[in-house]
């Protein structure tokens, strides 16, 4: 048997192209780091949320008489960062109010 290079090109066609799209611009790859930059983007907006919230409620009594309509005002950018997080995991798209 001689091995040549080339000689498995589907097999590198086929993985080339779940990995890395049919342009080298879509694909697991690409997908990937469009879910790793709506992490960062979530976890940024945790954290400003909480930050936010560690000044408007100084106290642990004020959180308890907080609505939760309030809590969910607070969360709400970070919600709709991860609905767009779930959209690019699973390639579906649907309506969010990511930031």
């Amino acid at each position: 048997m001689d091995v040549q290079p080339g000689a498995f090109y589907h097999a590198r066609t086929s993985s080339g192209a779940t990995i890395n799209g049919l342009n080298g611009n879509d694909g697991l790859k690409t997908k990937f780091s469009h879910v790793i930059s709506d992490l960062v983007d979530a976890l940024g907006d945790i954290q400003k949320a909480i930050t936010e919230m560690s000044t408007k409620y100084k106290n642990t009594e004020d959180l308890n008489n907080a609505s939760v309509t309030d809590l969910q005002k607070d969360f709400q950018t970070v919600q709709g960062d991860f609905t767009t997080l779930m959209n690019d995991a699973t390639g579906s798209s649907g309506n969010s109010s990511g930031g």
